[in-house]
């Protein structure tokens, strides 16, 4: 059988085709065709690999072009074929930063509460007090507003504190989520996040295929989906990320310095933060590949003690693009609108975030 176009939410009735072979039998997709697949897709590919496997079924895939590939891999798709293709390379487990903290307290209704934001860049920071602004106005409480630069997991900034509501990047949302219970509300609309790779301009590499060895600086933390999509992408393009000297910057201001200094050879970052760099900056660097992916992206999520305006909370973030003063800071934030991220979504990106995390518990 063969997949053309795209594998998303909407592609359940083709999908379901597939359940039409016998038990026993053997089934081979060609993905020759298929140019994308997003979180929602693999996991409508997902509830069907189970299925077919339950029956006994071979499934073969012929043709997968590189995205696809790494995905399977990262997901641990490729245990469902019956014949896999390409190295079966897993970076080594990220550990994560697990907390014993008590959960705070219900807030008493009025009481001051804590919004605490990882910034996707530094541009963001104005727009996401104007959003602060906004949020007092329509909820009618004081709001302390708490910015945070660069990777927060690890920090354990998020874990040890008592914020309330959360806008946080992939993983450490999945952290909130497990070990605090914290509930995703929203998700930016057309917002994911990809990773690139980066060289100085001047390096007479011009490959990535061409740095093996080298000394590569993240504008993030280890426990990071910026790191993990990194290693992947390095090793689907020939580099074996075992060999590869990480240093962990955090921000991308950092990770920037340690590349133009010459201290590193190139810097994995959020291809958002690449895009928003000064044309100067942006003009001492080679692009040297990026994914597309379409797999994770950053979470509002809040408290299990808030849970008794989550509704409200909902409401007037989803309105904002209908109000003028709501589309300014919007605007600011550099953010299109919010949605309500699918139930299947959570469950890809839980179970991403639950594969490459360390089984140890990490002591905050």
């Amino acid at each position: 059988m063969e997949l053309v176009g795209s594998i998303d939410v909407d592609a359940a009735p083709v999908l379901s085709e597939l359940s039409s072979l016998k038990d026993g039998e053997r089934m081979v997709l060609d993905f020759t065709r298929l140019q994308r697949v997003n979180s929602m897709g693999l996991a409508q590919l997902l509830k069907v690999f189970e299925e077919l496997k339950a029956r006994r079924i071979r499934i073969e895939v012929q043709n997968m072009n590189r995205m696809v590939n790494m995905l399977f891999k990262m997901t641990g798709m490729n245990r469902f074929l019956g014949v896999g293709e390409g190295a079966k390379v897993e970076p080594a487990q990220v550990p994560v930063v697990q907390s014993e903290g008590d959960a705070a307290e219900e807030p008493i209704p009025g009481e001051k509460l804590n919004f605490m934001v990882s910034l996707q860049s530094s541009q963001q920071l104005s727009g996401w007090y104007f959003m602060n602004t906004y949020l007092q106005r329509q909820l009618g409480r004081p709001i302390r507003f708490e910015p945070v630069h660069g990777a927060l997991g690890q920090s354990g900034t998020m874990l040890k504190g008592n914020p309330d509501i959360v806008f946080a990047k992939p993983f450490d949302a999945c952290a909130l989520m497990q070990q605090r219970g914290f509930i995703p509300l929203l998700r930016p609309k057309a917002m994911v996040d990809e990773i690139c790779i980066l060289s100085r301009a001047a390096d007479a590499r011009q490959k990535l295929s061409e740095f093996g060895n080298a000394r590569i600086a993240v504008a993030a933390s280890s426990d990071s989906f910026v790191y993990l999509l990194g290693r992947f992408l390095l090793d689907e393009s020939g580099i074996d990320s075992d060999s590869i000297e990480f240093d962990f910057a955090g921000t991308e201001v950092k990770a920037m310095r340690l590349l133009i200094d010459e201290e590193v050879d190139m810097v994995i970052m959020l291809s958002e933060a690449y895009k928003n760099l000064s044309g100067l900056v942006r003009s001492m660097t080679r692009l040297l590949d990026e994914t597309d992916s379409c797999y994770a992206f950053p979470l509002l999520c809040a408290s299990p003690q808030l849970k008794s305006i989550h509704a409200q909370l909902k409401k007037i973030m989803q309105a904002m693009e209908e109000e003028p003063r709501g589309r300014l800071v919007l605007q600011d934030t550099l953010l299109s609108g919010w949605m309500e991220p699918l139930a299947d979504e959570i469950r890809m990106l839980l179970m991403l975030f639950s594969r490459y995390s360390a089984p140890e518990k990490v002591e905050a």
